[in-house]
Parts: C-alpha cells; structure tokens; sequence
C-alpha cells in the first residue's frame, strides 16, 4: 500500500506542477520517520506531521471497518482467535517491525485552494481506494482563474 501510495504522490508531483499547484501530505508519523519514508521514496511532496492525529480528526478522518481495512485479506486471515492475534504482534515486534501509526484510518485527499476553500474532498471507501489523477487535476483546474489554464 505505501508503495502504490507514494507512485501515486508522485503522480500528482508532475501533474500539479504542471498546473501551479502544490502536493502537500499529512501523516501520522513523526518528523524522523517521515523524512525517511520521503528518501526511500525519493518523494518531493511537503509531508507535514500529525503524530497525535488532530489534523486528521480535525478533517473528518474516521477509521475504517474490518471491511474497509482488511477487505482483500482471505477470510482464513483475518478470523482468528485473540491468541493468534497476540502471537502476530509478537512476531511483528521480534523482527523489529514497529506498529505506532494507527492502520485503521482510511485516507483521504482534499484539493484546498489559495483561500482555503476545499474545492474535492475524496474520502477512500477502502485503504486502497486511490482517486484517479484526472480527478484531481480536474479539481486543481477548477482553483485556476481561466486565463491561467490557457497558459
């Protein structure tokens, strides 16, 4: 999922380039973790923290269902006793592999103009419902005064 995620941020980079528009991303981690997630991506986006989730509350980010979290999971996956669950943490913090953001918030993409007016708010249905890029940039457009497009 944060592959897929991060192409399509860099996607959005070059289109909203193109259109005079900035990408800016919101995350759950902190600033170190961040930055290293921007490297390993090689990313451009401006990625602001919100380690306590108060932008995300603040915008109506909700979390998911076990449907919308865990929907492509095989059932035989995700219907376990609270034993299995427990011992699936347990081999996730023996390999190092630390779970601090919360993985039930479904995502979600705002197109906010100069004035701050939220010109698309696209609430994924499913974490893996990506919005395509036309969308966007039709949104972004939107924000332009027409004689600017023509450009």
């Amino acid at each position: 999922m944060l592959a897929s995620k991060a192409e399509s941020l860099q996607l959005s980079e070059g289109d909203s380039r193109r259109l005079g528009a900035a990408v800016v991303a919101v995350c759950q981690a902190d600033p170190v973790r961040a930055a290293e997630f921007s490297g390993l991506y090689s990313l451009q986006t401006t990625l602001l923290c919100d380690p306590d989730l108060s932008a995300h509350s603040g915008s109506g980010i909700r979390e998911g269902t076990l449907a919308q979290v865990l929907y492509d999971v095989a059932p035989f996956r995700r219907d376990h006793s609270r034993a299995t669950g427990r011992a699936m943490v347990e081999k996730g913090r023996a390999s190092g592999m630390h779970r601090v953001d919360n993985p039930w918030l479904i995502p979600a993409e705002f197109v906010i103009d100069t004035a701050g007016i939220i010109r698309l708010a696209y609430r994924y249905q499913h974490r893996c419902d990506l919005p395509d890029t036309e969308l966007l940039c039709a949104a972004v457009e939107e924000t332009i005064e027409p004689e600017e497009v023509s450009r």
